[in-house]
């Protein structure tokens, strides 16, 4: 039973490098969260009613990022990690999107990670890696593992085999398919073009996801995967993944742990690189650091991809022009069937070349480009270029 507490305005809820025990979910009031800068506290974000604060930090069990306050005398439910994943099965929709939301945070860290060239990150983790890849390979003989195998015997997934050497997929290929690995090792590394060569990123092994992340955010492959030998794997389409998700408890916790895992990781590896980048690159580790809340996530991954879009049809001459103009009389109300038809068809090439799926929402989540101008609009991004907009 979840535990309420009652705070005014400008009190704390928790405080940035305080330890993560709980999850909260505001019920009435406003909060926002804020980060250390040489300035003082600077405010990185906002929780409203119904939004989760702090479920990040606990799930892959680091210090508080970030401080949260009130902005208004306020009222949260308070819940432990046991309570929280609970909640995460039994709430329609809740499980992807917290899925959704440890994958971001991980491909976040990874972009940064590759902005500090003059080092060469051991994403491995080294030995603290091959102990982890101990403890797990023990993990996997409890029933709550098996359960997940027992999934793909006489399973209507495909089988295929790799030779050692040959590449289930490679960086910024389609994603388009989850695999279960049934026998073998995967590697997986980075391109990467500074002087460190190509990071390995870990291994994939039996029992275990891989290509999750691409699906889950409908984005391109963000790394190669290798066959160390012989591998064995079921393919398991991106719609039958997300069924898996939601019917299946143990292959659900399996995926969450490994992206816990994962994000823990390059937690410590972006930490250690704040020290040595400097000026905007500086300011965007310590931002990515202080993500603390899916809410947080969904705001700045939006406005990523909102600029992206923008950029994208201001250098499209006449593709740019036709569906900037039609989404503008779709605002106001005089657009055509056939007008929307044409221009969501042109839409629809550029996010398949840009790898750009469902923007801030669930894999599958139903946003169309009008409201999301119309959001972009209340967070000051002006998505589709004015109509007389000169392009080169």
């Amino acid at each position: 039973m979840a535990k309420t507490h009652e705070y005014r305005s400008g009190e704390f809820l928790f405080r940035e490098g305080a330890p993560s025990r709980s999850v909260y979910r505001l019920v009435t009031g406003k909060g926002e969260i804020l980060r250390r800068s040489a300035e003082g506290l600077e405010r990185i974000g906002l929780f409203h009613p119904d939004e989760f604060v702090g479920e990040m930090g606990l799930l892959i069990a680091t210090p508080r990022n970030a401080t949260a306050r009130f902005i208004a005398n306020s009222t949260v439910a308070e819940f432990s990690r046991a309570e929280f994943l609970h909640m995460v099965r039994k709430e329609a929709g809740l499980d992807l999107k917290v899925l959704n939301a440890l994958s971001l945070r991980t491909r976040a860290q990874l972009e940064l990670l590759a902005r500090a060239p003059q080092k060469h990150f051991d994403t491995t983790g080294g030995w603290l890696e091959k102990l982890n890849r101990f403890v797990r390979a023990r993990w996997r003989a409890l029933p709550f593992t098996n359960k997940t195998a027992e999934l793909f015997v006489n399973s209507p997934f495909a089988k295929v085999t790799f030779a050692k050497g040959e590449s289930l997929f490679r960086e910024g290929d389609s994603s388009d398919r989850v695999f279960w690995i049934a026998k073998g090792q995967v590697r997986v590394e980075r391109n990467y073009v500074g002087a460190a060569g190509g990071p390995r990123m870990g291994t994939i092994g039996k029992n275990e996801f891989l290509g999750e992340m691409g699906v889950l955010e409908s984005a391109p492959r963000t790394a190669n995967a290798v066959a160390e030998c012989s591998v064995t794997a079921y393919v398991i389409p991106p719609f039958d993944f997300f069924h898996l998700m939601k019917t299946s408890a143990p292959a659900f916790f399996t995926v969450l742990e490994t992206l816990c895992e994962r994000a823990r990781r390059l937690n410590r590896l972006t930490v250690e690189a704040q020290t040595q980048v400097a000026g905007a690159n500086a300011d965007l580790f310590q931002t990515a650091s202080a993500i603390d809340s899916m809410t947080q996530l969904a705001e700045q991954r939006f406005l990523s991809e909102a600029e992206k879009m923008r950029l994208f049809l201001s250098t499209q001459k006449d593709r740019g022009s036709y569906v900037a103009a039609t989404y503008q009389k779709y605002l106001s109300g005089t657009a055509s069937p056939e007008e929307m038809e044409k221009a969501n068809a042109y839409l629809r090439d550029y996010l398949k070349m840009a790898g750009i799926g469902t923007l801030f929402l669930l894999p599958g989540g139903v946003l169309t480009v009008p409201l999301a101008a119309k959001i972009g609009k209340a967070l000051g991004v002006d998505i589709f270029p004015s109509s007389d907009e000169k392009r080169d």
